[in-house]
């Protein structure tokens, strides 16, 4: 059936069509829940341990970072709205 039997028509030449057809589902194709940014980042990064000597804003900037750590890297995350 054609696209016109439906009562719709779009005015583009068919290789646009089939162009923007793929570039949608591409766009959907592309999600998925981890990156290799994440996956890399879990790789090499570690918990920060802080000193006696860290002024309190490190010491709240390693607790920060612990934090985020433990969230993207242990999938350990605070519960949303809280």
């Amino acid at each position: 059936m054609s696209s016109e039997a439906w009562g719709w028509r779009i005015g583009l030449p068919r290789p646009l069509r089939l162009l923007l057809v793929l570039l949608t589902l591409s766009g959907l194709l592309g999600c998925k829940v981890a990156s290799p940014a994440i996956d890399s980042f879990c790789l090499i990064a570690k918990p920060i341990h802080d000193s006696s000597r860290d002024t309190p804003e490190t010491r709240q900037q390693v607790l920060e970072h612990n934090a985020r750590w433990a969230c993207i890297c242990e999938h350990d995350c605070p519960p949303a709205g809280g």
